[in-house]
């Protein structure tokens, strides 16, 4: 494993456990290594500082009301070829005959990251404040001590120390008397998160990225190549 796998699967690892599904976690991972010209070199509170920011930015605005509210949109018409089976199947009705099934349905990808108990677990964990929630899982499920904690946090030790108690009684609150169990799980998907699909799919992209700039880099030579042969002609 390069040094740019491994920190593309720690981000991402932490921003799976912050937001709870794939999808979300992916753009939190995005924004945070995007923005850097070179993630391998931050260090490790840098690195878990970036995440946790782009993820109470993308968290907060699945939380905001105001961002729910779906725009409004024009009617959209079906394609031609769904209007002709819709047309085929009401004729056949209107003759008696049994009406054709239409085309399985796709089941939509499950983004979510846990489920069952861990699920329960992990819902109850979201509903702690973000700075509660952030010590809690750099502690319980990622194992750091509080110094580092304090600086993924940006806070001081004590400040860190208090999210985490109060994050801990929460949970036990919120859990009751299967919080041991429901914790297990939890702990147990966490050990279990893999971004193997993740970072394929980033692999890719980065690929065509340096195509892309290949591409345009060679367009800018010929493109200069041309213009001083244009140049050199008039002057000659």
């Amino acid at each position: 494993m390069d040094t740019s796998e491994a920190c593309e699967r720690r981000a991402w690892r932490l921003a799976a456990l912050l937001s709870g599904d794939s999808v979300r976690a992916e753009r939190i991972v995005a924004q945070a290594l995007d923005a850097q010209p070179d993630p391998t070199l931050l260090p490790d509170a840098r690195l878990d500082r970036l995440v946790i920011l782009r993820a109470r930015e993308i968290l907060g605005e699945s939380r905001d009301p105001r961002n729910r509210r779906s725009p409004r949109r024009l009617p959209r018409l079906p394609a031609p070829g769904v209007l002709l089976d819709r047309l085929r199947a009401s004729h056949r009705q209107a003759r008696g005959e049994v009406r054709s099934r239409g085309p399985v349905a796709v089941e939509q990808e499950d983004i979510r990251l846990f489920h069952g108990e861990a699920a329960r677990a992990h819902e109850a964990l979201s509903s702690l404040s973000e700075q509660a929630r952030e010590a809690w899982i750099l502690r319980e499920l990622d194992g750091k001590d509080m110094i580092e904690i304090a600086r993924a946090m940006d806070c001081s030790k004590t400040a860190a120390a208090r999210h985490l108690e109060q994050a801990r009684d929460r949970m036990t609150l919120l859990l009751g008397e299967d919080a041991e169990d429901a914790l297990g799980a939890l702990r147990h998907g966490a050990d279990r998160l893999d971004p193997g699909a993740f970072i394929a799919r980033r692999a890719v992209v980065k690929k065509r990225g340096r195509r892309l700039r290949l591409i345009v880099w060679l367009v800018m030579v010929v493109i200069a190549i041309v213009m001083c042969i244009s140049v050199w002609g008039r002057l000659a």
